[in-house]
């Protein structure tokens, strides 16, 4: 890792923005990028650690080693959403998208699919979403389209069928580099996150589920098997993975989570 600051890259979105704020400090170096820079940059040696795709994280153990205690995820995604125009009356063969790789695709399948019956293929979208008229339109990040039908939160799909909150991103380092100091760094900005009155005017609902959840418990570990499971099943990987976090000295320091237990 960097013998100066410690360098760290996430995400450009709005649930994060306070996350990277908690994170900014002397000892540190914070880059907000894509998702696809994001990955990049650590495996060209740009960042020592990352925020990566779920997904991604898994499916390259080799590369990666995941740090414990702090996952991005959220009980519902309102920054994510499946269009039907015809409802699922529709029956759509495809889903179209700005990064057919994503995630998010893989998500939107395995819920249509799952919760639905409805089997989609994951086609490029192009032009913005909300001016697409296709019967299946997933837009991530940005408006939906304006044609009207049914709008639906993908991580609140993906938690009315597993009953797990959807866990975005892991924080991953190079193979080998897992370090205590960055897991307490990464924990107690996590803490300052939670109990911040102000999330960038983000608003988290009348039941708070749109706040994001930056915790790498039971919970979030039971996500992430199911997304093991569905991983496989939907080719991503050639068997089930388990979910493997880098393994530290049993007397390493990496903090106290003083946090109140959370669902």
């Amino acid at each position: 890792m960097s013998q100066t600051k410690l360098r760290i890259s996430l995400w450009d979105e709005p649930l994060l923005r306070a996350f990277a704020r908690a994170l900014e400090g002397p000892e540190t170096e914070v880059t907000v990028t894509d998702r696809r820079q994001s990955e990049k940059r650590l495996l060209a040696g740009l960042a020592d650690v990352a925020l990566v795709p779920a997904d991604r994280a898994i499916a390259a153990a080799d590369d990666f080693q995941i740090l414990p205690a702090v996952a991005f995820g959220a009980w519902n995604t309102p920054r994510a959403t499946i269009s039907l125009r015809k409802g699922f009356e529709g029956r759509p063969e495809q889903i179209y998208c700005t990064d057919p790789d994503a995630l998010e695709a893989l998500v939107s399948r395995v819920v249509l699919r799952e919760h639905y019956g409805i089997s989609v293929s994951p086609s490029p979208l192009e032009g913005p979403a909300s001016r697409a008229s296709a019967d299946a339109v997933l837009a991530v990040e940005e408006a939906p389209p304006t044609v009207g039908g049914l709008l639906l939160d993908l991580g609140q799909e993906w938690y009315e069928l597993t009953n797990y909150p959807m866990i975005w991103g892991l924080f991953v380092v190079r193979a080998g580099e897992a370090d205590a100091n960055v897991v307490r760094l990464l924990r107690d900005a996590a803490a300052a996150v939670e109990s911040a009155d102000d999330l960038d005017g983000t608003d988290p609902g009348d039941d708070g589920m749109a706040l994001p959840r930056f915790r790498f418990d039971d919970i979030a570990t039971a996500s992430l098997t199911e997304l093991c499971g569905f991983l496989y099943y939907y080719g991503v990987t050639s068997d089930i993975e388990e979910v493997r976090t880098a393994r530290l000295p049993d007397d390493a320091d990496i903090g106290f989570d003083g946090r109140e237990p959370l669902l």
